[in-house]
């Protein structure tokens, strides 16, 4: 296909999402709704609607003609091309996953990639150029969780394109396997099917929330941590031989605990936000 001579009509056709995508999805628990499942009553009522099928033609078409959701299922191709660039890697389209266990439990990730042998889950989104790398973690943590739950496959990325940019550091955000989150959410899961969907019990209570405790870190003071103060100084002194500066950072960022929310010392500090990604910066520069 030729982007350049597209229409919009071959577009529109392209959109539509068929009957049939619908009466796929009806009575199972796709990834996609585990956060509504999880959410006020209004979301509830709204992932109900969905598993049952019993959303109005109103509903569907006015789901289908946001132009955010539009924009997503446009650039999920873009999307792919972007990550496999990035990331040196292939990706393949899968079809929809049932939980060996669960038939009714699915996902439909919309894609993997192999790399070093090791299967890994591409969820692609597309947001506005000023969202932050913490707020899509925790957006749609609960949907790459129970992707992983059902396929089997324990790594997963969420690729994401901000408005016009695709940057590696802020647009590949790896996420584990968090076996302790699915634990939670399973009998939560497993009663709200069950009392609404099968035995027609009315929504009418918000779902207890389903903490993930990200910031139980600490803040160090490495300023009489030899090592640190070491690799700290090339790092302030060597960012015109970027060689050095490399190697610095790559040390420094070796050092840092685990549980580390923060490091400081030597006149830099080094912080680490909820997906792990390290940044280190000059206090100069802050």
């Amino acid at each position: 296909m030729n982007f350049n001579n597209i229409t919009a009509s071959q577009v529109r056709i392209g959109l539509q999402k068929p009957n049939k995508w619908y009466e796929d999805r009806a009575w199972n628990v796709s990834a996609s709704l585990i956060r509504y499942i999880l959410g006020s009553v209004s979301e509830q009522q709204k992932a109900y609607r969905s598993i049952t099928n019993t959303q109005t033609q109103d509903e569907k078409q006015e789901l289908d003609n946001l132009p955010r959701v539009k924009m997503g299922t446009f650039t999920e191709g873009l999307n792919l091309v972007f990550f496999e660039d990035v990331f040196e890697t292939k990706t393949e389209r899968v079809g929809p996953f049932k939980h060996p266990d669960f038939p009714h439990y699915t996902a439909s990730p919309d894609a993997i990639c192999s790399k070093d042998g090791d299967k890994t889950i591409v969820e692609c989104k597309h947001t506005h150029s000023n969202n932050s790398v913490d707020y899509i973690y925790e957006t749609y943590y609960s949907q790459v969780q129970w992707q992983m739950y059902v396929t089997g496959i324990h790594k997963s990325i969420i690729s994401v394109i901000y408005g016009n940019d695709y940057v590696k550091d802020k647009s590949i955000i790896p996420v584990d396997y968090d076996s302790e989150y699915i634990n939670k959410i399973l009998p939560i899961i497993s009663e709200w099917y069950e009392n609404h969907c099968i035995n027609e019990i009315e929504i009418f209570e918000e779902k207890p929330s389903i903490i993930i405790n990200y910031d139980d870190r600490v803040s160090y003071n490495f300023e009489t941590n030899n090592e640190w103060v070491n690799e700290a100084i090339p790092f302030l002194t060597s960012k015109i031989d970027h060689d050095i500066h490399c190697k610095s950072k790559k040390s420094l960022k070796l050092l840092i605990p685990d549980d580390a929310k923060t490091v400081t010392g030597a006149g830099i500090k080094a912080s680490v936000s909820k997906t792990g990604r390290v940044t280190i910066r000059s206090f100069n520069d802050e």
